[in-house]
């Protein structure tokens, strides 16, 4: 999903992948952690009354487990089909950590890497091949038995932010 649809005065499009990171396991053993995951989204830029076009992103990895130190290869294309300049366009990685204390929950997320480049010009597509962002040495998502008050995750997110402020 895109995070910020429907919200006024936001200028910042993004595409959202969830990403599991595991320590001293083998992501072998794990269903599904070697599984290539492709998302593609489409958002239209534009002020309520001057839609100004269809920016679409299509992102890639090539699985979803990775451990501390390996790099996540992400490949995208993104079609800037409106009529707006796109200033940045990047990719995080999000850790989520929800304490959990009785019946409270406390949420805090911090971005823990995350890579840029330069942004395009109205129409012009550009592609991202097998850009690498590296996970840094960060507690595991799975803590399993041995703590059930903190709930670790991490999601990869893609951003596109056109220029000026935007309903989007």
């Amino acid at each position: 999903t895109l995070e910020g649809s429907g919200n006024i005065f936001t200028s910042d499009l993004q595409k959202v992948m969830f990403i599991t990171i595991n320590h001293p396991v083998n992501l072998n053993n794990i269903p599904g952690s070697k599984e290539p995951i492709s998302v593609t989204e489409s958002e239209i830029v534009g002020t309520l009354w001057f839609k100004s076009g269809p920016v679409t992103i299509t992102a890639k990895i090539p699985f979803i487990g990775y451990t501390p130190g390996q790099c996540i290869k992400l490949t995208a294309e993104i079609n800037n089909n409106s009529r707006k300049r796109i200033t940045r366009v990047e990719a995080k990685i999000i850790q989520r950590v929800l304490y959990k204390i009785d019946s409270h929950e406390k949420c805090k997320e911090a971005v823990v890497q995350s890579v840029q480049r330069d942004g395009m010009q109205s129409g012009q597509t550009v592609t991202w091949d097998d850009i690498s962002i590296n996970i840094p040495a960060i507690p595991c998502t799975n803590l399993g038995g041995c703590c059930s008050i903190i709930d670790l995750s991490y999601r990869l997110e893609f951003h596109v932010i056109p220029s000026g402020i935007e309903y989007v």
